[in-house]
């Protein structure tokens, strides 16, 4: 391994005599960067921690004592060496309390800065030595071995792997073979795992990569390993035909399904001729993998169907032209709970998404966003609990997205109209009842005065019809009814604690006819005012 060394200082003649200290690759080093700034070196850091900073204490931009502090708290393990043109204690002291490594004086002697970077040098590998005999380390290295196998593929497939070298040295270590005329990616996806253990899952996947492993023995190096929940097979071979591939996709498929009782979809990226394009066929392969939206589960899918899509001419953006003519329409629908519009406007969705996914399969994930932005646009317009209605703030695109058909896409959007319609009817229920207390206070401020639905209709601006409406759902009466019974309690009050005549409660309560108001009050409570306080 090479020990990493970056120079920091901003004077060129400095940081070239220190490149021409020593042999550097005959020690087992390099020099990773020069850096003239501390900011400079910082972002080089970044990038790439080395294994030893040489960093000059006075920089233009950035104190050296600072960075050597940022390096000791961010980088614990980078050994840093100071170097200064200042012999000052007090920052000897500090660089020792930064723990540095030493605190060299220029000019720079470049064999003591040689013998330094030597006694490092040992250090690391010491430490390093002291790794490799770490028996329970190592133990635990080997079994790592299949996540970093994992790791490795899908480092290659990805794109991640920069240079042939790198792909070998990680090739030899795990012991690969990866030399071959051509490649190809296979992803697949297996269905019905949702309700099964963690353990369980794992079991029929590993079982899964074996069947895989086995039908591609005789003609080809097949190398399982994990894509997130899928299973990817990295095929190397020196004559790939490729419907080769996908009859031992099929002979797969079929073992799958009876060996294990487990549904899967298997996407097959077209084979390339060395290792830097795989990455085109990985993701023809996770590509192909959409079109089950369209052709249901448990299908091979060549990425071939891909090509030949791509190239249909698209007239139009179905789902965008639905949502910009019938926004309002769904809008409306939601707020008045038509449950009919509602579903008539889910099936109108549904059928253009087929539409355009069915013309381009490249329209998918872009319509699935679409639609995700204009249902999550209308619950924002109509003010619903977003908490409630993006339930643990899953957001729509993400669940669609993990939706395998568009059967599961439909029930999914008819889940969250349905929430939206719950919501917008709780807040319209709590609406109501804050009217009608508002309408209840009204009432009992004005028991003496003129009073009508009418006047509190528009002390509440809303309209009288809207008011009579849910004054009568609410409170069980009509308004009506609801002041006289208020007006007879108001008089049975006033003739158990007051000493007034009935007609003078009478016109407090704004009765003209004290006839009407003994008969209204007899016919509430059984009896007239005048007996009534007979009874008292």
């Amino acid at each position: 391994m090479l020990i990493k060394v970056i120079i920091v200082d901003d004077e060129i003649t400095i940081r070239e005599g220190i490149k021409r200290a020593m042999d550097w690759k005959h020690h087992g080093m390099e020099i990773s960067a020069v850096a003239g700034s501390g900011t400079e070196a910082l972002d080089f850091m970044e990038q790439s921690p080395p294994d030893i900073v040489i960093l000059d204490i006075m920089l233009n931009d950035i104190d050296g004592l600072e960075v050597l502090d940022i390096i000791r708290h961010k980088y614990p393990n980078i050994y840093v060496i100071i170097i200064s043109g200042y012999d000052d204690f007090e920052y000897a002291q500090r660089a020792i309390e930064l723990n540095a490594f030493c605190y060299l004086l220029k000019p720079l002697d470049l064999n003591q800065l040689s013998n330094k970077l030597l006694q490092i040098s040992a250090a690391i590998k010491q430490r390093f030595d002291k790794l490799k005999k770490d028996k329970e380390l190592n133990e635990r290295l080997k079994e790592s071995i299949p996540i970093i196998r994992d790791n490795f593929f899908c480092e290659i497939v990805s794109g991640k792997c920069i240079s042939m070298d790198s792909i070998a040295a990680k090739a030899d270590f795990l012991e690969i073979d990866l030399k071959a005329q051509q490649y190809s990616v296979v992803v697949i996806e297996l269905h019905s795992l949702d309700n099964i253990n963690e353990y369980d899952k794992n079991l029929i996947k590993y079982a899964a990569m074996e069947i895989c492993r086995d039908a591609f023995f005789e003609t080809h190096k097949c190398y399982p390993f994990n894509v997130e929940d899928n299973i990817g097979l990295l095929i190397c071979a020196d004559e790939t035909e490729y419907k080769n591939i996908r009859e031992i996709c099929l002979s797969i498929k079929e073992k799958v399904n009876s060996k294990l009782g487990i549904p899967l979809t298997i996407g097959i990226g077209k084979p390339c001729p060395d290792l830097f394009s795989i990455q085109y066929s990985f993701k023809e392969a996770v590509d192909a993998l959409e079109y089950k939206i369209l052709m249901g589960l448990n299908r091979i899918i060549d990425s071939d169907i891909i090509y030949k899509s791509s190239n249909r001419r698209f007239e139009r953006n179905s789902v965008k032209e639905l949502f910009d003519k019938r926004a309002d329409e769904l809008k409306l629908a939601l707020k008045t709970n038509n449950r009919i519009c509602v579903d008539n406007f889910t099936s109108d969705i549904i059928s253009a998404l087929r539409d355009s996914i069915s013309n381009n399969i490249k329209n998918y994930s872009r319509d699935l966003l679409l639609l995700s932005i204009y249902l999550s646009e209308a619950a924002i317009d109509l003010d619903v609990n977003i908490d409630y209605v993006f339930h643990e703030g899953d957001e729509l695109f993400g669940t669609f997205k993990r939706l395998e058909t568009i059967e599961s896409i439909s029930e999914c959007m008819e889940s969250f109209f349905r929430k939206v319609m719950g919501d917008l009817k709780d807040k319209q229920k709590d609406s109501n009842s804050s009217y009608i207390n508002k309408a209840m206070n009204c009432i009992k401020e004005n028991l003496n005065g003129e009073i009508s639905l009418t006047t509190v209709a528009d002390a509440l601006y809303v309209s009288s019809n809207y008011l009579s409406r849910i004054f009568k759902q609410e409170v069980g009466e009509s308004f009506i009814e609801y002041i006289i019974r208020e007006k007879m309690n108001e008089a049975k009050r006033l003739l158990e604690t007051s000493s007034q005549k009935v007609y003078e409660i009478a016109n407090v309560l704004n009765y003209k006819d004290v006839n009407f108001f003994s008969k209204t009050f007899k016919r509430n409570f059984g009896v007239t005012p005048s007996e009534y306080r007979e009874l008292l």
